[in-house]
């Protein structure tokens, strides 16, 4: 679910431009729930950025489009 909401790749934001957003990594292993739950949202060692985070919340509004 992490790759298809923009995770560990490259945002383009601009092809004719070479503008992208730096991928966010998300961890595959976790030791605990809480970590897994605080990476869902962008924290713990997942730095999501805006774009990202409104990429998420875009996909909850449309049903997942």
């Amino acid at each position: 679910m992490a790759d298809d909401l923009g995770f560990n790749r490259d945002i383009v934001i601009s092809k004719s431009k070479n503008i992208v957003a730096p991928p966010s990594l998300f961890p595959k292993y976790f030791g605990l729930s809480k970590e897994l739950a605080d990476s869902g949202i962008g924290q713990f060692e997942v730095s999501a950025t805006p774009l990202q985070m409104a990429i998420v919340a875009n996909s909850i509004r449309t049903g997942g489009y």
